[in-house]
């Protein structure tokens, strides 16, 4: 049971994150178009703004991962080393994704309502309260598709004292790099055209 407590409290520490990026960042530019009408703001500063408050929020939710792992005994030792590239990870992912999302929906503003409601859903079909072991074993190959599960595996695992495995690096890797790689032509042919769609 303390395991387990201790597994849910991490992961919704981290989907916390992972929901509130996500719903900002789709609704970015459009609620802040008052900064790109009035004088000169970069639309990377308004997506690291965001990125960054919720950062804070979690260093603040993070004390409540500490008390449960001095409540349960558990010190993760030299795995928590393992937060170091898997935070880098998820920060290159929260920028490139938050950006084009940003601008996706300053183009398309029903954008913000569908990411609300694949928010919701990927809720339900991420490990969060429950284990991906507790999966049958033929839906569990489809579940390791969920880029939600890497993300949030890269940083529980080391918190827990445990390595995330090659499939889990492979796949926040390729998220996070490849996707960055991927959206700098889109980002660079955006840029100067989001004050003309809000």
């Amino acid at each position: 049971v303390q395991e387990m407590l201790l597994y849910v409290g991490i992961s919704l520490v981290l989907w916390q994150f992972f929901s509130g990026t996500v719903v900002d960042c789709s609704n970015a530019f459009v609620a802040n178009a008052h900064y790109f009408m009035n004088q000169h703001v970069s639309p990377s500063t308004i997506v690291l703004a965001i990125i960054y408050r919720h950062v804070l929020i979690l260093g603040h939710n993070a004390l409540i991962v500490v008390v449960l792992l001095a409540f349960i005994g558990i010190w993760p030792g030299w795995a928590l080393l393992y937060l170091i590239p898997g935070a880098a990870f998820v920060l290159i992912l929260s920028y490139w994704f938050g950006y084009v999302l940003a601008a996706l929906s300053a183009r398309y503003r029903d954008i913000s309502q569908v990411a609300a409601i694949v928010i919701q859903f990927g809720f339900f079909f991420t490990p969060i309260i429950w284990k991906l072991d507790q999966a049958p074993a033929e839906v569990r190959r489809f579940l390791l598709l969920n880029p939600f599960h890497h993300l949030i595996e890269v940083i529980r695992a080391p918190l827990v004292g445990s390595a995330p495995d090659g499939w889990t690096w492979a796949s926040v890797a390729v998220l996070s790099l490849g996707g960055f790689v991927l959206s700098l032509p889109l980002i660079g042919w955006v840029r100067n055209r989001i004050v003309f769609w809000l």
